[in-house]
């Protein structure tokens, strides 16, 4: 919402009515004068320029088209200081004629922005030297959009103001508002003390959630003006992170609001508290108060490490939730934690009951080795389960205060600078994560996690046989970091239930550095059982694969998650003997800029969108897929979703992909998406385009030449039971039966948790690797 005394000397002259459109694939329009002022236009099209061409019937155009509009200025209007043409955003590069004279350029060369910065950003120029009241001018637009949705998106507007404006706020759109217009008839009541009240929303993208004092209300305009800006944001992620038209959010607080029982209010002019107890008599009630975030903590030094302290058979509950903290990126460690733990080296934390504490419940900070975290219960906690990770700042030049490792591209196009980087990052070594159980956890933060790893070097960290279930977003997250974290015999399930662009696991930008034997190997993800990740998005536009339709089609479930997510640069990877069923977008994965990825012997069946997903773009090479099972029911399903950078060569990524079993729909042929058309809709993703491909041509790429097309025999699929019967066709290819009965906690045998685990997880198991 723009602030009143910057806009109160403005005039504005929308000009989003109907412009002509036409597309030039061949990119003739130049050469043949499309901008002059007397070309004939009357045969193109009409669209709007308050959304992309993608959403006005032209989904499949990507290149060049023009925009043209005849207008009149009217007497009277340019009586200001300034006199700009406004645009709201243009997708990709703009060129702007008046009257066939080129006045401006929002273009690569003209702004030194690369697309993905050019393609939201608003920008003016001054119009005056082009423009006569009274008589008609005809503006034309060439734009070059090669990806994306292209074209002139949001509003244009001719502006008259008395002082300096930027078009940010002459756009209606504030990139870190901080304030928002809610919908008639929302809230009953007209707060007394609104500025007591704080707004609890899930922004942006839908990524993760932020809380904010209120600073004032506006009734009459239906205004929410809010104390900052969202705090966890990215300064270069932009509306990624920032709150957009359709965010989800609750105001709390309000004494006007306390009428059921549960409820509570707190009043900070008169330090009064209402409190309407479950109950209903608050002489009967047990009332109790956090004043901590932190009930344990052991803080060593790296000379002098805290070691050999077991914590076992206690209950910790109701700490506070220190959530949102002011430095922290929404990644990072974000929250209070009940168990906090930094240089300490062969502790023990082990059957305990973690119940309602306000942030994570074990927090491993920084440097740590050898602790074993066995056997405990994690319930209904504010943040997240177990979370390993540091706080570190400046390593991704793009975005200097975030403190994520730099971008796939970054991070190859600079390889002198992986030393000190590598060196930045502290070390989590040889700890053993098993046999607990972790649900309806993020209560607060929604980036929340079962077990999450972030901005850490981890050596060789066993994670298995845990159970997860009920979270906002991951099941279990690798996020910045480098080194091998073996993930194995995890029962993983109902996930991802309040945010998007997730999965069940999920690994980004999780790097090797082959000049460290340690940290040269990457993930195993192995044995695990990964059902129903649903993600759920609300935000202006959709702009991914799924759907929905709760609260009227305005909230996305289920909507953009995997099982098996790697998002950003998969490197030295082994994905093997996973069951991955009732997905959305797919059982797996595997995004751009991946390296020696294999994914074997795992089970991918009944996805919504498709069973596996391949973003195939940058440096990548050695991706194998060999000896799956992708088994789906849904004839509006893939069987692969491709999305593609521009020259990709698919054989030369693909090493090998054959020797699978599919299981097609009513036996139909192998669905496939991208091979041809776009595999999603996503603003400013590339992708290439092919025409009458398939699996002959796939075929023909030396793909699945050895694969067999036959039911697997699934025992009892309709109770998630997967495994093979003795006949099952797969057997001939050389699938090796998964023993899902070893998946999840182990059982209980009278044996101590701790003794337990340790004989489950001993060294000699052996890995399975190429």
């Amino acid at each position: 919402v723009p602030a009143r005394d910057e806009l109160a000397k403005v005039a504005k002259l929308p000009l989003d009515i109907e412009w002509r459109f036409k597309t030039d694939p061949e990119k003739a329009g130049e050469a043949q004068g499309w901008f002059a002022a007397d070309h004939d236009d009357n045969a193109w099209d009409q669209l709007r320029t308050d959304q992309p061409w993608h959403r006005q019937g032209y989904e499949d155009f990507h290149g060049t088209a023009w925009y043209r509009l005849r207008f009149t200025m009217p007497e009277g209007f340019d009586i200001r200081k300034y006199l700009w043409l406004n645009f709201g955003a243009v997708d990709k590069e703009a060129v702007v004629y008046i009257d066939g004279e080129k006045v401006f350029e929002h273009t690569r060369a003209a702004t030194g922005l690369e697309l993905g910065q050019l393609w939201d950003r608003p920008f003016k120029f001054d119009a005056r030297p082009f423009l006569e009241p009274d008589q008609e001018h005809v503006i034309t637009v060439g734009v070059s959009s090669e990806h994306g949705q292209g074209g002139i998106w949001r509003p244009v507007a001719l502006v008259s103001a008395d002082a300096e404006v930027s078009p940010v706020l002459l756009s209606d759109i504030v990139q870190q508002p901080v304030a928002f217009r809610y919908e008639p008839d929302v809230f009953p009541h007209r707060w007394a003390k609104p500025e007591q009240g704080e707004v609890f929303i899930i922004p942006g993208k839908s990524w993760f959630s932020d809380i904010i004092p209120i600073k004032q209300v506006h009734f009459d305009e239906r205004i929410i003006r809010l104390a900052r800006v969202v705090g966890p944001s990215c300064h270069t992620l932009g509306a990624a992170t920032h709150i957009l038209s359709g965010n989800r959010f609750y105001v709390e607080n309000m004494l006007e609001d306390l009428d059921q029982p549960g409820e509570w209010c707190l009043d900070t002019d008169t330090g009064t508290l209402y409190f309407w107890p479950p109950e209903g008599d608050i002489e009967a009630a047990q009332v109790s108060v956090p004043t901590t975030g932190r009930l344990i903590q052991m803080i060593g030094t790296q000379r002098e490490p805290v070691s050999h302290v077991t914590i076992r058979g206690l209950t910790l509950t109701q700490t506070l939730a220190e959530f949102p903290t002011p430095q922290s990126y929404y990644k990072t460690p974000n929250a209070g934690q009940a168990v906090y733990m930094e240089n300490t080296e062969d502790c023990v934390i082990a059957d305990n009951f973690f119940d309602a504490v306000g942030g994570d419940a074990i927090r491993l900070q920084n440097n740590n080795a050898r602790n074993r975290i066995v056997g405990n219960e994690i319930a209904q906690a504010g943040a997240y389960g177990i979370f390993l990770g540091s706080l570190q700042r400046g390593f991704c030049r793009h975005d200097p205060v975030s403190g994520d490792i730099p971008s796939p591209p970054e991070w190859y196009r600079n390889p002198e600078h992986h030393q000190v980087i590598v060196a930045a990052w502290p070390r989590s070594a040889h700890h053993l994560i098993t046999n607990n159980h972790i649900h309806h956890v993020g209560h607060f933060e929604k980036h929340a996690q079962g077990i999450a790893f972030y901005g850490i070097s981890a050596v060789d960290v066993v994670v298995s046989h845990n159970l997860i279930h009920h979270t906002p977003r991951f099941g279990i997250g690798l996020m910045s970091g480098f080194g091998r974290v073996i993930i194995e015999y995890n029962d993983l399930h109902d996930l991802s239930l309040e945010t998007c662009d997730t999965g069940g696991i999920c690994s980004n930008r999780w790097y090797t550095y082959d000049k460290d034997a340690e940290l040269c190997r990457g993930p195993i993800i192995r044995f695990n059982r990964v059902r129903d990740v649903w993600g759920c998005g609300a935000y202006e536009h959709k702009m991914e694969p799924g759907g929905g339709a709760k609260a009227g089609g305005r909230i996305w479930v289920p909507y953009y998650s995997w099982a098996i997510y790697f998002d950003n640069a998969p490197m030295d990877v082994l994905v093997y003997g996973n069951i991955c069923a009732r997905n959305t977008l797919g059982g797996i994965m595997i995004s751009h800029y991946g390296k020696n990825v294999t994914v074997e012997n795992n089970i991918f069946v009944d996805s919504d969108k498709s069973q596996a997903y391949l973003l195939l773009r940058g440096e990548m090479s050695e991706v194998r897929f060999r000896r799956n099972i992708f088994s789906y029911t849904n004839p509006d399903a893939d069987f692969l979703r491709l999305n593609l950078g521009p020259d990709v060569d698919i054989p030369g990524i693909l090493t090998e992909f054959d020797d699978n079993l599919y299981c097609t729909p009513m036996g139909k042929e192998l669905a496939f998406n991208g091979l041809p058309g776009e595999a999603v809709t996503r603003t400013g993703m590339a992708v290439q385009e092919y025409s009458g491909e398939t699996l002959a041509t796939w075929r023909n790429m030396g793909f699945d030449r050895h694969s067999l097309f036959a039911d697997p025999r699934f025992v009892d699929p309709t109770n998630d039971n997967y495994t093979l019967q003795p006949d099952s066709p797969a057997f001939e290819l050389g699938f090796q039966p998964i023993d899902a009965d070893a998946i999840g906690l182990l059982p209980d045998d009278g044996e101590s948790n701790e003794l337990r685990v340790l004989r489950q997880n001993r060294p000699d198991r052996g890995e399975t690797r190429d």
